[in-house]
């Protein structure tokens, strides 16, 4: 029970991460893409969307760790 319960926390844990890295470098190359003229200034709207959905669905991942649930899970396993 506490093996898999520590399972499912790590898993939440590395779901937060993979969502970080997969919000973090298409918002920071556009960042760049704008700043160097490739892209329009209206271009950050959608970086600060992506953004702030990537912070939410972590902080929800690092719950569900810390609670011992899996990230695809709405409830601990019994």
């Amino acid at each position: 029970m506490l093996v898999r319960t520590l399972m499912d926390s790590l898993a939440s844990y590395l779901a937060a991460i993979v969502t970080l890295c997969v919000c973090a470098f298409p918002s920071w190359f556009t960042h760049v893409a704008v700043q160097g003229g490739l892209a329009p200034k209206w271009a950050y709207a959608s970086v600060a969307l992506l953004c702030v959905i990537g912070a939410v669905l972590s902080v929800a991942f690092v719950r569900k760790g810390l609670r011992g649930i899996a990230p695809s899970r709405q409830r601990r396993r019994t």
